[in-house]
């Protein structure tokens, strides 16, 4: 496990449009000085899986990812994603991210290095079927429950549509009540990046 984290003011850094690519690719590397083989890790919104695998990928055999989604699509595009990269570390749970302490091993509590959050609908799906506000707020505090001390929250928002520009609005004022975290914009209503250390 790594020490603790580096205080980490808030920075807000303009990105090209259309910056979800760029601002994943910045997350994935942030995270990685972060997580180590054997590490626990959550994926609480997984999607079609590209986040469970560089986690998978970054614990190795000896770590463990659990995701998250409550469509049986996402489950099964990240199952295939994963073992077609012979990857085996992996639990994945047809349920709400805002159902994360229930549903996972009570003794991983505090024990947990990364939690991300890739918000908004499923690429490709059912436009109507996103992550909502209530359901978000109550999993970022769920998640830091399961953080160890000197563990990271990451959380990519989505304002470009209604529902996610409510969402990333109350993601916002979330995360006010923590002044160290970072947040990246891309240019307009596109993604927005926040990191958080535990």
């Amino acid at each position: 496990m790594t020490g603790s984290c580096r205080p980490m003011p808030i920075l807000r850094v303009a990105m090209p449009e259309a910056a979800n690519k760029p601002l994943t690719r910045l997350c994935h590397e942030r995270l990685a000085g972060t997580i180590t083989s054997g590490d626990i890790v959550v994926d609480a919104t997984i999607g079609n899986g590209h986040d469970s695998l560089f986690l998978a990928e970054r614990v190795g055999d000896s770590g463990r990812v659990y995701g998250f989604d409550i469509q049986p699509g996402a489950i099964k595009a990240t199952r295939q994603r994963l073992s077609e990269a012979g990857l085996m570390n992996f639990e994945l749970i047809l349920t709400s991210h805002a159902d994360m302490l229930t549903s996972l091993p009570a003794n991983i509590r505090g024990q947990v290095t990364v939690v991300m959050f890739n918000l908004g609908y499923l690429p490709r799906g059912n436009k109507r079927i996103t992550t909502r506000a209530n359901t978000t707020l109550a999993a970022l505090d769920q998640a830091m429950t399961l953080l160890r001390s000197g563990g990271m929250l990451s959380v990519m928002a989505y304002p470009g549509h209604e529902q996610g520009a409510r969402e990333a609005r109350a993601v916002h004022r979330w995360m006010a009540q923590h002044p160290d975290h970072q947040r990246f914009d891309s240019h307009g209503s596109g993604p927005r990046l926040y990191l958080l250390c535990k």
